[in-house]
């Protein structure tokens, strides 16, 4: 958190139909140093590579409410693995191991999302004039949703101000 800001939250505007095309980078986690990295991945439906730079062993376990979950061991000798989610939803990527690790992987739906960094700073490029509802979810301080208008040439400006889960329903507005 930098200023108030929130790294890590996934920002998207919900229930759009037209538009750009989706162009994120091929989806990746990386087990280094008994961390995930990103603790974030954001991506389309296919498939997101897990890999493992540790010397130690690892497992990869995912709880999803659309997807089925996977339970894969890691070591040395399997340091590579891949992972489908053919459907939009939050997974969940625990190591049974380690406790402390974990991930989460953001199936989006459509193309606008994005993932805030930088004390929470977040953009979505290419997004067609009109109303739409723009959702913010941080696995930490829950989620929040605004209407915003978005009009030709002009750039368009939405803060949000995320309150405890505690206050909110478990998983409401999750991505």
């Amino acid at each position: 958190m930098e200023n108030g800001g929130v790294d890590d939250a996934v920002v998207w505007i919900d229930e759009i139909q037209r538009g750009k095309a989706f162009s994120f980078p091929p989806a990746q986690i990386d087990q280094k140093n008994c961390t995930y990295l990103p603790h974030v991945v954001l991506m389309q439906v296919g498939d997101v590579s897990i890999t493992s730079q540790d010397p130690i062993p690892h497992s990869v376990h995912t709880h999803a409410q659309h997807h089925r979950d996977y339970n894969e061991s890691m070591s040395s000798l399997q340091s590579d693995i891949s992972l489908s989610f053919l459907q939009p939803d939050v997974i969940s990527v625990r190591c049974d191991l380690h406790g402390w690790m974990q991930a989460y992987v953001v199936v989006a739906k459509n193309p606008y999302y994005a993932i805030s960094e930088n004390g929470g700073k977040y953009k979505l490029d290419g997004v067609p004039m009109g109303h739409y509802r723009l959702k913010v979810w941080s696995e930490s301080l829950g989620a929040s949703e605004q209407e915003i208008v978005v009009e030709a040439g002009k750039p368009t400006r939405a803060d949000f101000i995320l309150k405890s889960p505690t206050a909110q329903a478990s998983g409401a507005n999750q991505p």
